[in-house]
């Protein structure tokens, strides 16, 4: 039974639960089983039927606002009979599927191309879903792709303010004190950018295009089809070719390298008035580019020196795109799931993840929202307050994995790395400061004859859970102490 909060703990903020584990104990298993329960209540809500059997028996309990609700396959609470395969309840009562309240978003953060996460393409079959993985199709990435995903999360957010200071803070975060930019580079130039371009010449060029695949066998380009799709809206071609002339006649065209024709188009989204121009300019711009004229957007990055998203360290990739993601998805009454967010991560950012977290969703209207992080990182918890979340430990004994029970309000906020790793994790650095004070403590005991049993078995429990070496002579140590114990 994994129970995800602590009833007791505040919850007048973001709420943080955290899984921990090595591998093969299941966690981003478990995310795609909750994911998918709740796609199924999703479809018997809009009657689409069941689409997802989950093998053996299930229960998920979940709240919304104050109501509690219940979806099983084998709970059935008294006073109701079982009509369905699996049943939904709300505060215990059975109702039909159609009362059901679901999370505003379930959001599915990993930069991982193995993660578990459903890959759902068409948006509208379960549109409360948000993906936020690398894949573009099911077992395939593309950084071009993941990159204009980025883009267009920035242009839907145009007008959110709680967006425009997480993009702030999020640069803040990484160092970045110059811009931001969403970037496009310009293809044929001459023709397309000389200031006088006018509709007959797109014409033009595409007409030569048609005419050279016409009679071919080969497949015409995409921007040849979709010039022939917009071939006929007059008023759209006018306003792609005003703004291809106002690049040039507004110095909106920088040069790129010595000897290129290429040029560079830059939309700092820090600076207001640059953000504005993007918004109401993009789904322009993304015809220019469908058409050929324009190249993919991309994102720069600025401390002093410009670079590129892409060239940027894998870390600050995926954390800049990653946090943009949420920051355009998260919103209240939201089930957010990130696994393994600590890869590529500095140890120091690490540390911060998950306080900066709160401070990206600091605001009121996240306190209705609950984060679940699948991590191994030891510094990843390093910060975690108790009052506002919980830590669930998974521990693979036997081929069987077991749910660690940590205390409630577990508080690891500025705990040591030594103390979280033999705390919370059982690994004993070279020179474990906790580790030892508690040996210390438990042969103190034990010499002095004492019978507080309960502390000596909750010493020595922690201590055998601490991977040791066949040879250590630790081992004995603890086989003496519980002999002693087992005694009284």
């Amino acid at each position: 039974i994994y129970d995800f909060i602590d009833n007791k703990d505040l919850q007048n903020e973001l709420y943080s639960t955290v899984i921990i584990g090595s591998n093969g104990t299941g966690k981003s298993n478990l995310f795609r089983i909750i994911i998918y329960l709740l796609k199924d209540i999703y479809d018997q809500k809009e009657n689409k039927g069941r689409t997802y059997i989950i093998d053996g028996k299930f229960k998920i309990d979940y709240a919304i606002d104050e109501n509690i609700y219940t979806y099983s396959n084998f709970f059935v609470a008294a006073g109701t009979r079982i009509r369905n395969i699996a049943n939904l309840y709300k505060n215990s009562d059975f109702i039909d599927f159609e009362e059901a309240e679901l999370p505003s978003f379930i959001v599915a953060n990993s930069i991982m191309l193995t993660d578990k996460y459903p890959f759902i393409r068409d948006s509208n079959t379960f549109p409360i879903y948000k993906y936020l993985g690398v894949r573009n199709i099911a077992q395939s990435a593309s950084t071009r792709s993941y990159v204009r995903k980025t883009v267009e999360f920035i242009i839907d957010q145009i007008n959110s303010d709680i967006f425009k200071v997480g993009i702030a803070k999020t640069g803040f975060f990484l160092g970045i004190n110059k811009s931001i930019d969403v970037v496009f580079y310009t293809l044929n130039t001459p023709l397309f950018f000389s200031g006088n371009l006018i509709p007959n010449d797109i014409k033009h060029y595409f007409d030569l295009i048609y005419k050279k695949y016409k009679d071919s066998e080969k497949i015409p380009p995409f921007k040849l089809n979709h010039y022939l799709s917009i071939s006929n809206n007059e008023a759209l071609l006018n306003s792609l070719v005003d703004l291809c002339n106002s690049f040039l006649n507004n110095g909106k065209l920088e040069k790129v390298k010595k000897g290129s024709s290429a040029r560079k188009i830059r939309y700092n989204i820090v600076d207001e008035n640059d953000y504005k121009q993007l918004q109401e300019s993009y789904e322009l711009l993304d015809h220019l580019r469908k058409l050929g004229i324009l190249s993919v957007p991309e994102i720069n990055l600025n401390k002093g020196d410009e670079y590129n998203l892409s060239e940027s360290s894998s870390g600050e990739y995926h954390f800049f795109s990653s946090m943009i993601g949420l920051l355009a998805t998260v919103k209240e009454n939201s089930l957010i799931f990130i696994d393994e967010p600590e890869i590529s991560l500095h140890p120091n950012w690490q540390m911060k993840y998950l306080s900066f977290l709160n401070e990206l969703f600091s605001d009121e209207i996240f306190a209705t929202s609950h984060v679940i992080i699948a991590t191994h990182s030891h510094f990843l918890i390093s910060d975690l307050k108790g009052e506002n979340s919980k830590i669930i430990g998974l521990v693979k004994e036997d081929n069987n994995v077991e749910i660690v029970n940590f205390p409630k309000n577990v508080d690891t906020f500025g705990w040591s790395t030594d103390e979280l790793l033999y705390k919370i994790f059982s690994v004993r650095t070279t020179r474990n400061y906790y580790m030892e004070i508690e040996l210390r403590e438990l042969l103190h005991l034990i010499s002095n004859k004492s019978d507080d049993k309960s502390k000596m078995q909750a010493i020595t429990n922690r201590l055998t859970k601490v991977m040791l070496s066949d040879e250590d002579p630790l081992k004995l140590v603890i086989g003496n102490a519980n002999e002693y114990i087992s005694k009284l």
